[in-house]
């Protein structure tokens, strides 16, 4: 598994994922390409956690190599034989997906030898499995109304089946505030960057919250 070993234990931090490579953290940071979530490396691209509102860029490497990674993508111009001996060892045998292979928590995408080679923290929404529209529908309507039942606070997040509902793949926004009993709602800002909206609607006695992200929700749950 040399050069592929990092599959079996994938790097969560930069500065892992850049020794997996054989890469000085200082070089990619020197690169000029990596200070605000974002590296572009002639190797590997990658997002990682930074906060735009309350951080400043990162500065050094040092910063670079801590940061927890969202997702990365390495490329190859060969050994894809190698890689996938390697990923089948360990996550056993593949599947297709949104015209990629995955293995696991990698996605390997490209033609002949030369490949992508991609990893998640979290199941992008365009691998999760696809779900029946309707019934979906129909199923946050039956939350909805078991919740403005709900005599108790016990009672109302039963309904959602724990403080909050995640919705993977998410559920477009049109959907859920017609489930919700208010189509034709419009997500609201309720913080001063803009940067969290969310769709509020009053379920008995309770108040409901679905989050919203662009033209899709991804949770809902009691505020």
């Amino acid at each position: 598994m040399t050069g592929f070993a990092f599959v079996r234990d994938p790097p969560e931090r930069l500065g892992d994922l850049a020794a997996a490579l054989g890469i000085a953290v200082a070089d990619v940071f020197a690169g000029g390409r990596s200070d605000m979530g974002h590296v572009v490396d002639d190797r590997f691209s990658a997002t990682y956690d930074w906060d735009m509102y309350h951080e400043n860029p990162v500065r050094s490497a040092d910063d670079l190599a801590r940061r927890r990674l969202r997702d990365y993508t390495v490329f190859y111009a060969a050994g894809r034989g190698d890689c996938e001996a390697a990923l089948r060892s360990v996550h056993g045998a593949p599947r297709d997906v949104a015209g990629r292979v995955r293995y696991g928590p990698f996605f390997l995408s490209g033609d002949g030898d030369r490949f992508n080679l991609e990893w998640y923290a979290s199941e992008p929404d365009w691998a999760a499995p696809p779900v029946d529209p309707a019934a979906r529908i129909a199923k946050v309507q039956a939350i909805a109304a078991a919740i403005e039942r709900a005599q108790t606070i016990e009672e109302a997040q039963a309904a959602l089946g724990g403080p909050s509902l995640r919705f993977h793949p998410p559920m477009p926004t049109a959907d859920a505030a017609r489930a919700l009993g208010r189509p034709g709602a419009e997500p609201v800002a309720v913080d001063v960057h803009m940067s969290h909206w969310v769709i509020r609607v009053q379920l008995g006695g309770w108040r409901v919250e679905a989050t919203v992200d662009g033209d899709v929700v991804r949770s809902l749950g009691l505020y």
